[in-house]
């Protein structure tokens, strides 16, 4: 299909608002844009209701055809062929670990190769005119999707590392140079934030919640351990700092956690922090698609700051997440400044997150066919399968290791309400994870036996979680329950040896 001309798109725009568009045929008004790009300012096109918007078109013919994929489409689990023909996966491995750095679909690999083609022709006119619109149409649309009320709450970042560094460093000047205010992380977080922590904001004001379990395993950890290990730790602080040491204090909260799988109660943890006056920061790295996402709802429940990459399980190629935050004094305050300073500094949220120098947006631009895809296949139904999957697959690792399934939930680690869509954390045999022994197991334990799993052509983590072994499997739509069964079988064989 050839696609609509950028002269005909943006005459559109100027029947419809009634006001000169500049873009690529230019204006006399001077620059609009950031810096010396051409073309209409993004804040602007960010912030239009959805009467006034008016996407922009590609500027190319594309060779995509979503209805192919479509009629390809076998029943959603189990699918060999969407692995093959959806994703780029080789089908050689047994992949059971989406949930690492995700695997990219193939459509939407393909349109960012499209771009990359478009950009090199005449890389100035891709740069300068074409690429800040359509950076807004893609957030546009992935604003939309996770549930946020306005586009102008959201800004693409290249990751949720980047995005956590800009909160971090962004609260560290605002708060910790002249008040005396802390940051609360739980034990589990991911290695990465805690190093932000301690270098943003100093050793001594970071506090680990370090969770106590009702019982020891292999008792699962539940949602009421959770929210008495954060309540004790509050406590504690209080008594070390004093009683208003946690107003304007940071909680860091994992969605979905990395190392352990669990699904946090973020919206009852983040009601438990604003009744001590403090900010709430979600990690969501592992939210976009894998959980049916409701920004205004968590924002509502007293999350100030949200940020989840599309690179997991969403599926585009490596280089877009997405970060919102409502309020706009915390966007003009711990926001003000992001990781990288360029053009946009002093011109908003958006205009100041968006262009971070010259590199490959091109997964970015990608979002609007991934997103195509999702919702072609049905967010819900994809959930849904995904959570079906993932049950088989639990209730076959514990019938295999430990011979009954009644015992599911003792062989998780955590209780099932905990679960997310798409990933859980099982405990191997008995006399594999050190249980039957009481061994304490370590790393080096968890390390020789991944070797072992990957020279079989096997890619999932072994974690090695108070001194026990655990495999942490990811389920996406391509999986099927004979990769559980062959996991299962190459670990007995593991231990036969």
């Amino acid at each position: 299909m050839i696609m609509m001309t950028c002269a005909r798109r943006h005459q559109s725009m100027i029947n419809k608002l009634g006001r000169r568009y500049s873009s690529i045929t230019g204006t006399d008004k001077g620059y609009q844009s950031i810096g010396s790009f051409h073309g209409e300012n993004p804040e602007f096109l960010n912030g239009l209701s959805e009467e006034e918007y008016v996407p922009p078109e590609l500027p190319f013919e594309t060779k995509i055809k979503l209805e192919t994929y479509n009629e390809n489409l076998m029943p959603i689990g189990g699918s060999s062929q969407i692995k093959e023909s959806h994703f780029m996966l080789e089908t050689s491995w047994t992949f059971i670990n989406h949930g690492a750095f995700g695997g990219a679909l193939r459509c939407a690999d393909l349109r960012a190769l499209e771009w990359r083609q478009f950009q090199e022709k005449q890389p100035l006119r891709f740069f300068d005119r074409y690429l800040l619109p359509q950076l807004v149409y893609s957030n546009r649309l992935l604003s939309r999707f996770i549930g946020a009320e306005k586009p102008t709450s959201t800004v693409l970042i290249p990751n949720v590392t980047s995005g956590m560094n800009s909160v971090l460093a962004g609260y560290a000047r605002q708060y910790c140079k002249t008040n005396e205010c802390v940051v609360v992380i739980f034990n589990w977080a991911y290695g990465s934030v805690k190093n932000m922590s301690r270098v943003y904001c100093g050793e001594r004001n970071v506090y680990e919640v370090e969770i106590t379990k009702g019982q020891k395993c292999p008792n699962p950890v539940s949602m009421q351990d959770i929210k008495h290990s954060l309540l004790q730790t509050l406590d504690v602080i209080k008594k070390q700092r004093g009683n208003g040491i946690l107003h304007n204090s940071l909680l860091i909260l994992d969605h979905v956690t990395s190392n352990t799988a669990l699904k946090m109660p973020i919206s009852s943890l983040a009601k438990i922090a604003k009744e001590e006056g403090m900010l709430v920061l979600v990690d969501g790295a592992h939210g976009l698609l894998n959980l049916d996402l409701d920004m205004e709802k968590l924002a509502n429940n007293g999350v100030d700051f949200y940020i989840t990459n599309a690179h997991k399980w969403f599926s585009s190629p490596r280089g877009t997440a997405i970060m919102y935050c409502r309020d706009v004094e915390l966007q003009e305050s711990i926001l003000r400044q992001p990781a990288i300073i360029s053009h946009g500094i002093d011109d908003g949220l958006f205009n100041r997150f968006v262009w971070d120098g010259c590199r490959d947006y091109t997964s970015m631009l990608s979002i609007p066919m991934a997103l195509d895809y999702w919702e072609m296949m049905g967010p819900k139904n994809v959930r849904k399968s995904c959570t079906d999957i993932l049950e088989r697959a639990i209730k076959i690792l514990s019938y295999h290791w430990h011979k009954d399934e009644e015992i599911l939930s003792k062989c998780l680690y955590a209780a099932p309400e905990m679960l997310s869509s798409s990933m859980a954390l099982v405990r191997l045999p008995d006399h594999l994870s050190g249980l039957a022994q009481d061994e304490v197991k370590t790393s080096a334990d968890a390390k020789k036996l991944q070797d072992f799993l990957y020279r079989n052509r096997i890619e999932v983590p072994i974690k090695c979680i108070d001194g026990h072994l655990f495999v942490r499997i990811s389920c996406h739509v391509y999986n099927k329950p004979e990769n559980y069964v062959r996991l299962s079988n190459v670990i007995m064989e593991y231990s036969d040896n």
